[in-house]
C-alpha cells in the first residue's frame, strides 16, 4: 500500500513521547514536584525492564519482586554495610536478571533472520 512501517513506528514513538512530556508537564503543575519522584522513576524504569518492555503481567511481578528484595535488604544487610543497600539492592537484582535473560522475565526473544 505504500505505507512505510519504519516512518509509521517512528511517528508512533514521536506522538507518544510528545504526550508523556504534555501530561508530565500537567501533573508537575498539579502536584509539588521534589527530588523523591526521581527515586520513584528510576525503580519504575527498573521494574519494567526485569518485568520486560511488552508485558503488564511481567512489571507487576518484577514490581512485587524488587519491593521484597528492597525491603529485605534494607531489613538484614544494613546494618552490616551501614545503610543505603535498599537504594542499590534493585539495580543488583536488575543487573543479574538481564545478564541471564536480557529481554526481561515475560520479554518476547526477537528473532531476526538476515
Amino acid at each position: 500500500m505504500g505505507v512505510k512501517v519504519s516512518g509509521v513506528a517512528a511517528l508512533s514513538w514521536i506522538l507518544a513521547a510528545s504526550v508523556a512530556a504534555v501530561g508530565g508537564v500537567l501533573l508537575g503543575n498539579i502536584s509539588a514536584i521534589d527530588t523523591s519522584m526521581l527515586d520513584i522513576g528510576v525503580r519504575a524504569f527498573a521494574v519494567v525492564l526485569l518485568g520486560g518492555l511488552e508485558s503488564l503481567s511481567g512489571a507487576i511481578l518484577a514490581g512485587l519482586l524488587i519491593g521484597v528484595v528492597e525491603t529485605v535488604a534494607a531489613a538484614y544487610l544494613d546494618p552490616y554495610v551501614g545503610g543505603g543497600i535498599r537504594d542499590v539492592a534493585a539495580f543488583a537484582i536488575l543487573l543479574i536478571a538481564l545478564l541471564v535473560r536480557p529481554y526481561g522475565f515475560f520479554g518476547w526473544k526477537r528473532i531476526e533472520r538476515i
